[in-house]
């Protein structure tokens, strides 16, 4: 498209529906370009053939010179579209759409919308209770407890508020006001909930302006109990803003910085709530010879805030492009734009672009360190390995569990565990068969799923196991590694083991053999960590859970009769027919379930 004149698809993007979907570009070869989803097809598609190229990134501009056809979808809503969208770009991967692997389902902060609402931590498909993403769930449990301590609000289940006869731990140490037991009115609460919402949307200074209002109005009222806990929570909320000046930058913004190499390109997300730093995440693209900076920032606007809603208030970043084409990529008008950033908020983006660098620069000493395992064991290139480990205690409750490295970044979306047959007796060697076998079960029928090499935890008998486990699944050609724990278990002395018995030697100082003990570790801990849990959780069940007929209710009632277990074990089938509920039938299979 040149000068002035239309595109020939002017007319077919305004003839349109003005309602949400999916389009799609086609060149000359009908060969797919991109894809894309939009509030408004009409609006959206138009935006690209308008007549001037000038407003549009170099690469949008390339990309709509080569189109010739395109196709749109209607969809019943924007979350359709985005969905359906997500799907085609996965499916046929056009050559404009820019994939950026974050492998985050992002937490958020939930105020809900009960006569009492309450506050907690929410994963899912965000509503308009939601407040976030974070980064982490560490940033919104670190936010919930702040919220506590200046607006109060419960964070116990429905089923806890409406059963509570007394307040609970959280209201004497200062942290709910106990509308279970009725020590605050609903319009009271309504109150704090919605100063809450509004703090959480940025209004910091309006909610603390507010709070100071009402402790004036308490005080004069003589109510000094309501004012001393308006000054507590105005005074949680000057720590917050007090952290605020330490971090630096807005209120609610986040910070985006990039950084491109041969190797690919880099982006840090850091995100700012309320004025406060709340965690930092990387997301990485593939390397294209003609992607600049500003085209990769653009296409991470749009990935990014069309998949996490809503959107901060603004978002910093440094890019060649207008505020108005990046705020295009979202569609959501509520959201400023800064792209030439000045004092504070210049210096968190220098750190972002750094950081972003740095991380790049790690991701690919992670590569470097899987060639490096690659020539080791005899492979042309090595992009995944999985790791196994088994874990029980003397033969119980036995686990194991699989992780997953990928490009030498372990992927903990791809993790897995499972429980292990009840007989094993503690032959590891039998649960890494077992393991492996029902990881790969269908590796046959999907030998694209499968690693470039497994790793197993063990020595030559665990990968003898593996092996044999591996030609039983029909992936008997895959390369089996083992990590045998040195003298004393001390890290650095393990020997490695190849699937033929042979030792194959590599110094402990190498990246490679660092990237085999952090996957050897990783799966250990998960598989020690789900083991645990498992023991814990059995140990800690009643030997009535197992009866039929008895449930939580009654079990707490035969319990309280004998007065614990003891008590019930002396008791015969006649003592158990005096508690309401328990018939004759019933009686005797309690007994026999407690002396079998």
């Amino acid at each position: 498209m040149t000068g002035s004149r239309p595109h020939p698809l002017r007319a077919a993007a305004a003839a349109l529906p003005d309602k949400p979907g999916v389009y799609r570009f086609f060149d000359r070869a009908d060969t797919l370009l991109y894809v894309g989803k939009a509030r408004s097809l009409r609006k959206r598609v138009r935006s690209y053939f308008a007549g001037s190229s000038g407003r549009l990134a170099p690469r949008v501009a390339k990309m709509v010179s080569e189109v010739a056809r395109l196709e749109s979808t209607i969809t019943p809503s924007e979350d359709d579209a985005l969905l359906l969208e997500s799907d085609q770009i996965k499916s046929r991967q056009p050559r404009y759409n820019i994939l950026f692997r974050d492998d985050a389902t992002y937490p958020y902060l939930k105020i809900s919308g009960h006569r009492y609402p309450r506050l907690s931590f929410y994963r899912g498909k965000p509503g308009d209770d939601c407040f976030g993403p974070f980064p982490n769930a560490w940033a919104v449990r670190e936010s919930v407890r702040l919220l506590q301590r200046a607006f109060r609000l419960r964070t116990c289940s429905d089923a806890m508020l409406a059963n509570r006869s007394r307040p609970c731990m959280l209201h004497q140490i200062g942290r709910c006001s106990a509308p279970c037991v009725g020590l605050i009115s609903a319009a009271d609460y309504a109150k704090d909930a919605a100063a809450a919402s509004a703090f959480m949307r940025g209004s910091s200074s309006t909610v603390s302006a507010d709070l100071a209002e009402q402790m004036e109005a308490a005080s004069a009222a003589r109510d000094y109990e309501r004012a001393a806990r308006l000054r507590d929570s105005i005074n949680a909320l000057a720590g917050v803003r007090h952290r605020s000046a330490v971090s630096g930058g807005s209120g609610n913004a986040d910070f985006i910085g990039a950084h491109r190499d041969a190797s690919g390109c880099a982006v840090r997300l850091a995100s700012v709530r309320w004025g406060r730093m709340v965690g930092e995440i990387d997301f990485f693209a593939p390397a294209a010879a003609d992607l600049a900076l500003a085209d990769l920032i653009c296409a991470f606007v749009g990935h990014h805030y069309g998949r996490h809603r809503p959107p901060p208030r603004v978002v910093v970043m440094k890019c060649g492009l207008s505020a108005a084409t990046l705020a295009e990529q979202i569609e959501d008008g509520s959201t400023r734009f800064i792209v030439a950033a000045r004092g504070g908020e210049l210096e968190r983006l220098r750190l972002c672009c750094a950081n972003a660098a740095v991380a790049l620069s790690e991701r690919g000493r992670g590569a470097q360190a899987l060639q490096q395992l690659a020539r080791r064991v005899g492979l042309p290139r090595i992009g995944r390995f999985d790791c196994f480990d088994v874990s029980h205690s003397m033969g119980e409750k036995a686990v194991a569990s699989c992780v997953v490295c990928i490009n030498g970044r372990m992927e903990k979306k791809l993790y897995r565990r499972m429980r292990l047959a009840a007989d094993l007796g503690g032959d590891d060697c039998a649960g890494i068969r077992e393991a492996i076998s029902r990881r790969y079960r269908q590796a046959a029928a999907n030998p694209g799923a499968l690693p470039d090499l497994v790793v197993v935890d063990g020595g030559v008998a665990q990968v003898s196991a593996a092996g044999q486990a591996l030609a039983a699944a029909g992936a008997g050609n895959l390369p089996v590694l083992g990590i045998a724990k040195g003298p004393g278990r001390r890290p650095g002395c393990e020997t490695l083991i190849a699937g033929d018995g042979q030792i194959i030697e590599m110094a402990p100082t190498e990246r490679a053999f660092h990237l085999l003990q952090n996957a050897r570790d990783e799966a250990h801990r998960f598989a020690l960590a789900y083991h645990r849990a498992r023991r814990d959780r059995s140990r800690s069940r009643s030997l009535l859970d197992d009866v039929e007929g008895v449930g939580p209710k009654l079990r707490r009632a035969i319990l309280n009769e004998f007065g614990g277990l003891q008590g019930l074990r002396r008791a015969g089938p006649r003592d158990l027919t005096r508690i309401k509920g328990v018939g004759a039938e019933l009686a005797r299979r309690i007994y026999f379930a407690l002396h079998p």
